[in-house]
């Protein structure tokens, strides 16, 4: 092949990286070669969409300079390096006329915690909406519309790459009508692999809290609008809800209704962590929340987060117990069709927390979360549950987002926003390859870091609970069958005592640890593109570090200067007094400020004896 063959009729070969499966992208190429009067193929694979076209010279090139502008919305295209070479002979050339739109072999997934050529769900596009709204449509109010632009996404799939057929509606057989817009190049849904309609697509129950079917209490016809109505009419009498969501189930109660919340916190074992609230648009937070026009972008954006808003004082009495003692609530709109229709309809502002007991992993099988949730528990936490059958293939938790001087900041990332990676920076050594990080035991969060993209795992939670800590160990299995001869380390936080510590331990490459707090300042300063040398407040309660006699201790907050890259110092300038020696350490009288030295960088941040000592 050559990089630059003369005029005339050409091949050009590209691999297509970004966020370019499950957005459209596979159609876009399709309509502009079929423009340009190209011919080739268009393949999903894992990690890359590949592109082999042939046509003149001149309309190649065109079609480099115009894909890049042409994008369709979520879609990402890193730079492209176009590989040319020359046309095969007419009568043997192995390209027909046209584009062809083709699916690489299937890599299945299990509950992995990263997927390279996935992308995040998305709540419904505007277009969708409108026909969810509008009676002359045939997907008129259909709890499951979707489309090229939005809809479940990795939450659904069972293998890479991105196809119906790898997905949990690989089940539901296309209809007529439906397959006659998939295969429509014209149509907005031209390969749109997540279509259904009332006609082939899945199906609402609603059922009690032991599992059974539940009459519709609107006197309805088992209907999508006629089982919204009964929910809505649950809701207002007072009822804990259980939704099949996009990601799991989650609990919906009445947040105006003071008992309704009191006994959603009392069965779910919350006393008082805040609960998020769900409304149909944003003008519905206004009497609650303050909200400036970036808040309501962060609210609108397709990834549907729980964005943190400053609460009005009337929203102590008219959301009782909703957030008690926080300055702040958590709002979120509709993250789905069936989200949209329930939230609408019911008209009022809803809470909507995960679908589990506190502690525990979210719910995704409606068997499971009747047996979990329902009169099969200990003691039941819903009444009753609308669900669907078109299955979850894992759990995300509702992403957290709060706006920090006009700027986004995630405090939580899971649906939404998973699997997509994050791009680092180039250059030779300038960021980590082959590398997995599995961070802390609370809030867990593994990374992957490889090719100069890091993939962040959706949000686990605390490790202490069994089966997430399993779900962690399958997912690093998971990375040592896909990638593990191309990695070369493993980080985990330096706390002998954290599971994930111990788990790395377990693993078959080299064990990097990192102290706790130099973690956190080393994350803020990647995440922000911060400069270094750099000074790191962090007062998280949990640097752990040896003594000076040996054993450990716990520093409960440090100031810490940071070196540069191929600087591997870190400084405790101050600190609040460390722990007592102990098995892992025991609170500290008082609290104290001390100097101390430059730290080692094989124990990341070791305390000094003056500082080990000080009063």
């Amino acid at each position: 092949m050559s990089r630059s063959p003369g005029d005339g009729r050409a091949r050009l070969h590209l691999e297509c990286r970004g966020v370019v499966q499950g957005v459209g992208f596979r159609p876009l190429v399709h309509r502009l070669a079929a423009e340009l009067e190209l011919s080739g193929e268009v393949e999903n694979g894992p990690g890359t969409v590949r592109l082999r076209l042939e046509g003149d010279r001149p309309s190649l090139e065109a079609f480099l300079r115009r894909l890049p502008l042409l994008l369709p919305p979520g879609a990402r295209l890193e730079p492209l390096d176009p590989v040319w070479s020359a046309a095969a002979a007419p009568a043997a050339g192995p390209f027909q006329a046209g584009v062809r739109i083709v699916t690489g072999q299937a890599v299945p997934l299990g509950v992995d915690l990263f997927a390279s050529s996935l992308v995040a769900d998305r709540a419904p596009c505007p277009a969708c909406l409108v026909e969810l709204a509008d009676p002359a449509d045939r997907r008129f109010g259909y709890p499951f519309i979707s489309c090229c632009d939005c809809g479940p996404r990795f939450s659904i799939a069972t293998a890479e790459p991105w196809t119906r057929a790898h997905t949990t509606l690989a089940p539901f057989a296309l209809c007529p009508a439906c397959r006659r817009e998939f295969e429509d190049p014209s149509d907005r849904r031209f390969h749109a692999e997540t279509i259904a309609c009332p006609v082939c697509g899945p199906r609402l129950a609603l059922l009690d809290g032991s599992g059974a079917p539940l009459a519709g209490s609107a006197g309805g016809d088992g209907s999508p609008a006629a089982l919204i109505r009964s929910c809505c009419d649950l809701l207002a009498a007072g009822k804990i809800l259980a939704l099949q969501g996009v990601g799991g189930f989650q609990l919906l109660v009445d947040a105006t209704n003071a008992a309704a919340v009191a006994r959603l916190r009392r069965r779910k074992r919350r006393p008082a962590k805040p609960f998020a609230l769900l409304v149909a648009e944003a003008e519905a937070l206004a009497p609650f929340c303050v909200i400036d026009a970036a808040e309501r972008r962060a609210l609108a954006d397709p990834a549907a987060p729980i964005v943190l808003l400053w609460r009005r004082l009337a929203a102590t009495d008219a959301l009782p117990g909703v957030a008690p003692g926080s300055p702040s609530l958590g709002a979120m709109l509709p993250a789905s069709p069936l989200h949209h229709l329930l939230a609408r309809a019911f008209g009022g502002p809803l809470v909507a927390t995960s679908g589990n007991p506190s502690g525990e992993p979210l719910c995704i099988d409606p068997a499971e979360a009747v047996q979990r949730l329902g009169a099969g528990a200990g003691g039941p936490i819903a009444d009753v549950f609308l669900v669907h059958d078109r299955a979850i293939a894992r759990p995300l938790d509702d992403s957290v987002l709060q706006l920090i001087d006009g700027r986004p900041a995630l405090l939580r990332r899971a649906r939404g926003y998973a699997p997509e990676p994050l791009v680092l920076a180039a250059g030779p050594g300038a960021a980590p390859d082959g590398v997995v990080a599995l961070g802390g035991d609370l809030k867990s969060a593994p990374a992957l870091a490889l090719d100069g993209r890091l993939w962040l795992a959706p949000h686990l939670g605390d490790l202490a609970e069994g089966r997430l800590l399993s779900r962690l160990a399958d997912g690093l299995a998971a990375i040592e069958r896909r990638w593990g001869g191309r990695l070369t380390r493993i980080a985990c936080d330096a706390h002998p005592g954290y599971l994930s510590h111990q788990l790395a331990a377990d693993q078959p490459w080299p064990q990097q640890t990192v102290q706790h707090h130099r973690a956190h300042g080393l994350a803020v300063l990647a995440e922000h593109g911060l400069p270094f040398p750099l000074l790191a407040v962090t007062w998280d309660g949990l640097g752990y570090a040896p003594g000076a006699d040996g054993g450990p201790q716990l520093w409960g907050g440090e100031l810490l200067l940071l070196g540069g890259p191929g600087d591997p110092s870190c400084e405790r300038l101050v600190a609040l007094r460390p722990s007592g020696p102990g098995p892992w350490g025991t609170p500290a009288p008082a609290t104290a400020w001390r100097p101390s030295r430059p730290l080692s960088a094989a124990c990341c941040c070791r305390p000094s004896p003056a500082a080990a000592t000080a009063p």
